[in-house]
């Protein structure tokens, strides 16, 4: 998306989309997880801050290929539609149990049991650990 908005300036060269979608294979596995880290320490302060401890589960050449295929097929920006949204809304492919026009569903009864999953402690602010 910072190729359409015209903001890549904020990545450094040779590390961007471009680069990564323009190889394939373990090239391209062995360029995705040298990009994590660069990224981590050569980016803006933002790009910086958004990958540092980045990491991967990918393992599969093959795998990251097809992700970077459907992910460059991705209309961004459209007139017509709001493709983040659609990507909300309808996570599952045609076909799936939850495919329909209900998906929202879905994600509220999760926001429905989430709370229940965790007991407040108070005076507790469980995201402040993470900030000592």
């Amino acid at each position: 998306m910072l190729k359409e908005t015209e903001r890549e300036d904020v990545l450094p060269k040779g590390q961007r989309w471009d680069d990564l979608a323009g190889r394939s294979g373990v090239e391209q596995l062995d360029f995705y997880k040298r990009l994590l880290l660069n990224l981590s320490a050569l980016g803006s302060p933002r790009v910086r801050d958004i990958y540092t401890d980045a990491a991967t589960t990918l393992r599969q050449p093959k795998t990251l290929t097809e992700l970077v295929k459907h992910i460059d097929g991705l209309q961004w920006y459209s007139e017509t539609r709001e493709h983040m949204g659609d990507l909300w809304w309808n996570p599952y492919p045609k076909g799936h149990p939850y495919s329909g026009s209900n998906q929202g569903d879905v994600y509220l009864r999760l926001l429905g049991v989430a709370p229940n999953l965790v007991t407040p402690v108070r005076g507790v602010i469980p995201w402040a650990a993470s900030l000592e």
